[in-house]
């Protein structure tokens, strides 16, 4: 009888254990994800902030106002392309038989040979 209170005693002192590890377990999990979601909202509070300041910085009148003043105090020169950069990619052509790309010799112009 002594033995068998000895384990019945031992059996839910382990199982009280175990769960007790288990909250725990649970608790971690919880507090770190708790602190990755803050660090993920600020990083992208900053995101948006960098984003803003960018769009900022590209205006067009704000460039045309650097432009001016960096020629007025002579730090650069500023020259325009040669060319009218086109920035929309151009569509895919679809495969062709290489006999007919053998026969077609179309000379390479800017807008295709970044393609």
């Amino acid at each position: 009888m002594f033995w068998k209170l000895t384990l019945v005693v031992l059996t839910l002192g382990g199982t009280a254990c175990g769960l007790l590890v288990l909250r725990q377990q649970e608790q971690d999990v919880l507090a770190t994800q708790s602190t990755l979601r803050r660090q993920i909202s600020s990083l992208e509070k900053d995101l948006r902030a960098k984003s803003f300041r960018i769009g900022e910085l590209s205006n067009l009148r704000r460039l045309e106002e650097y432009r001016v003043r960096t020629e007025a105090a002579g730090d650069l020169l500023w020259m325009p392309f040669p060319f009218a950069p086109e920035f929309d990619r151009p569509l895919k052509n679809s495969a062709v038989p290489s006999e007919v790309v053998a026969n077609k010799r179309d000379v390479p112009n800017p807008s295709n040979l970044g393609s």
